[in-house]
């Protein structure tokens, strides 16, 4: 690998540093073994396929990123806050839609299986685990900057009074995407994106 190769060269070019030689070694050898490492790397994945080296039935460790992308599945975190609905309950109860499931628990940067009897606590960072969604239309968002002079700056979300068919999703400040909650402020430059829905009354 290139670990080897390059503790390989440096040994030699010191081994080498009082020697004086026509012949370049070091980069000679360091060239081999550069080739030899791409070589080795770009052939091993169709040699182990050809020589049945693999069984796809054996554990292969994964983390949740490599799920990203595959398919229809999706991550989404949150965080258990206190005095929430969710503090202080075992996941057994708490009714969740068979599409919706808790993929992972972190409590104190160690993550926990989410059997049902585990017991959520305040702080705790709930890793949700569901089906993606595709909107086909394209034309339910509304993304928007608010500028000096809008209506909406500089008023917390609560005293909006939107209409029941709109909804704020998220703000976007300064590249940092805020969660819209009734307490969130909205400031000038806020990138607001707006969920636009058919009246129901």
């Amino acid at each position: 690998g290139l670990r080897g190769a390059a503790a390989i060269a440096f040994a030699i070019m010191v081994v080498n540093q009082y020697k004086s030689s026509p012949v370049d070694i070091f980069h000679i050898v360091f060239g081999v073994c550069l080739i030899s490492s791409l070589i080795q790397g770009s052939s091993m994945k169709w040699v182990t396929e050809k020589l049945q080296m693999i069984d796809p039935r054996n554990e292969v460790l994964r983390t949740f990123n490599y799920y990203v992308g595959k398919g229809n599945i999706t991550f989404v975190k949150s965080v258990v806050d206190e005095g929430g609905i969710l503090a202080h309950r075992q996941i057994k109860d708490i009714s969740l839609d068979k599409h919706l499931i808790i993929a992972k628990v972190i409590r104190d940067e160690k993550p926990l299986v989410p059997n049902g009897s585990l017991v959520l606590q305040p702080n705790d960072i709930i890793v949700w685990s569901g089906e993606e969604y595709f909107d086909p239309n394209g034309q339910d968002l509304i993304e928007f900057t608010v500028t000096e002079h809008h209506a909406w700056n500089h008023k917390y979300i609560r005293d909006l009074n939107l209409p029941d068919n709109k909804l704020i999703i998220s703000i976007n400040r300064n590249d940092e995407i805020i969660p819209a909650t009734g307490s969130t402020l909205i400031q000038t430059e806020d990138r607001v994106l707006l969920f636009k829905g058919k009246n129901t009354k």
